[in-house]
């Protein structure tokens, strides 16, 4: 089995996402755990107000919903009864027996798993800090109930993500090493790892390392079908080599599986926009610096410049890649303040002062 802990969620956008497997007929609430009410007697409302009564404990704690899922091997049987009792057995292991949680069993995929709701509020108002859990705690009860349950290990899948495993991608030169796996390096170091909440952001990281997300044309078949390709870029820029579908890299980075990430980013990153947008103002406190200074200033700081051109060369943005932090961010979403005709103002004003300081000295030296 395997359980992916996953923190800083909004408890109401996870709540809508598994009410709306469960409209589809692709998922069940199966138990609720330390409610008020039983189950079966407990409207989506009650479920919600549960929540909002143990946050409201903790108004300092931004990031206070946790989502788990928890999975087995797709010859794994279960019955309900033993998902619940799994489900309790692990919540108790990871020191949340006594926190509300929601345990929801999904069938949208052909591997059995169950996704947890819950709070990181305890009852005094403490926040539980989740890093030992996501790190260590979870991965230990996960093995000792594998053994005490008689559960499948997922071996096959661990030796997998193994082999595709990379401590640092590289810039992808097109023809200098096999493309998909010099891709895939690139996926598994970016899209696994880096905080982004649009294509766009996403492409701005990729793009430094050669790499780009490609949909298609909105006419194309392929953007209707909500269809992705991953693709070389040349030293311009433009593609290069056959574009591989997102289906066959071992993240299966579709669109689908993106736009989760992006609703979950979006609460992920929220801080590290503060340490952008501060990292901007003290580049400029002082004397400004032009737009050459400016970019050398935000690599001081780990944060790397990327500007990319819209269609017909309109609609350009900036984006910030905080490598520190695994961020990305566009200068659209930071504000007008931080756009990139407003930083190119700002920079483009101190190049003309320092013109004009050019021309005041060598009249002085003709004087």
């Amino acid at each position: 089995m395997f359980a992916k802990v996953r923190g800083t969620y909004s408890i109401p956008v996870k709540l809508r996402y598994n009410l709306k497997k469960v409209l589809i007929g692709k998922a069940e609430c199966i138990y609720a755990g330390n409610f008020l009410k039983d189950l079966d007697q407990m409207s989506e409302k009650d479920k919600l107000n549960r929540f909002v009564q143990r946050t409201s404990l903790n108004d300092r704690a931004e990031k206070n919903g946790v989502s788990i899922a928890v999975g087995f091997k797709p010859t794994e049987e279960l019955s309900t009864a033993r998902m619940i009792m799994l489900a309790r057995h692990y919540m108790k292991g990871i020191g949340f027996e006594d926190q509300p949680y929601l345990v929801y069993r999904h069938t949208d995929v052909s591997q059995p798993h169950f996704h947890i709701v819950s709070t990181t509020i305890r009852a005094n108002g403490d926040r539980i800090d989740l890093r030992p859990i996501i790190f260590h705690t979870s991965r230990e009860v996960t093995q000792s109930m594998e053994v005490e349950f008689g559960l499948q290990k997922l071996e096959r899948a661990e030796k997998q993500r193994e082999s595709f495993k990379v401590k640092q991608a590289q810039t992808v030169v097109y023809g200098e090493s096999p493309t998909q796996r010099a891709i895939s390096d690139v996926l598994n170091t970016v899209v696994d790892h880096y905080k982004y909440t649009s294509l766009k952001e996403l492409n701005a990281a990729l793009r430094e390392y050669n790499v780009i997300a490609w949909r298609g044309k909105e006419t194309s078949q392929l953007y209707k079908s909500r269809g992705i390709l991953y693709q070389v870029l040349d030293e311009r820029g433009h593609r290069i080599g056959s574009p591989i579908k997102a289906s066959r890299f071992f993240l299966n980075p579709t669109l689908d599986n993106l736009e989760k990430r992006f609703k979950l980013n979006e609460e992920l990153r929220h801080e590290h926009r503060e340490r952008i947008t501060t990292a901007i103002e003290w580049a400029f406190a002082g004397k400004a610096p032009d737009w050459p200074g400016f970019q050398r200033s935000m690599e001081r700081e780990g944060i790397n410049i990327v500007v990319q051109e819209g269609k017909d060369g309109k609609d350009a943005d900036v984006f910030f890649i905080d490598h520190r932090e695994k961020s990305v961010v566009s200068g659209e979403s930071l504000g007008d303040r931080w756009s990139l005709g407003a930083l190119q103002a700002r920079c483009a004003r101190q190049e003309q002062l320092q013109q004009e300081e050019i021309q005041r000295q060598q009249i002085r030296i003709r004087l």
